[in-house]
């Protein structure tokens, strides 16, 4: 799509769809939570304004708790992910050449683009699941569910990407 606007909005609708319609009533192995909503954070065009990107990532957040009822856990963990996004963006591989573009696998390969991906999907995972469970302590258990679920979550995001990547573009940098 030519239209920088109405493919986030559309993304933004469409990972919200999936999250709220399936995987939140999916729980893989009774505990693992997949999270695809930040895909849409994640994917937001590489020259967005840093306030653009906290108030968006803050308004997908929000979005999800109220229909999940969460209370805000979901907001502060992706709008935490918002603020660091521009940081991970320059550690895996300096994606910031043209501005017009979204991190892809087809931008910079798929090892730099799985890395910034693991790496924000999982701090959004592990806070969620922090602030979740605060006045339960940290247990092995709650360990091993942010494990599960950033490997769930980021094998979905990496499915999507592929999914979405229109046939001229498939030339993938490995």
């Amino acid at each position: 799509m030519e239209n920088k606007y109405l493919s986030n909005t559309l993304r933004f609708i469409g990972v919200l769809a999936i999250q709220l319609l399936i995987l939140d009533n999916v729980h893989l192995v009774g505990f693992v939570v997949p999270v695809i909503y930040v895909y849409f954070i994640l994917k937001l065009p590489f020259g967005t304004k840093r306030l653009v990107v906290l108030f968006l990532a803050f308004t997908t957040g929000m979005t999800v708790d109220l229909f999940v009822g969460t209370y805000g856990i979901h907001a502060a963990a992706a709008t935490l992910i918002g603020a660091l996004r521009r940081p991970f963006l320059k550690i895996f591989g300096d994606f910031e050449e043209n501005k017009e573009n979204s991190p892809s696998i087809k931008e910079k390969g798929l090892y730099p683009f799985l890395g910034y991906t693991a790496a924000l999907s999982g701090i959004h995972i592990a806070v969620f699941f922090i602030l979740e469970n605060i006045f339960y302590g940290f247990s092995m258990i709650m360990l091993w569910r942010i494990v599960a679920s950033i490997a769930v979550s980021v094998f979905l995001i990496a499915l999507m990407e592929f999914l979405v990547q229109s046939p001229q573009n498939k030339k993938r940098k490995y």
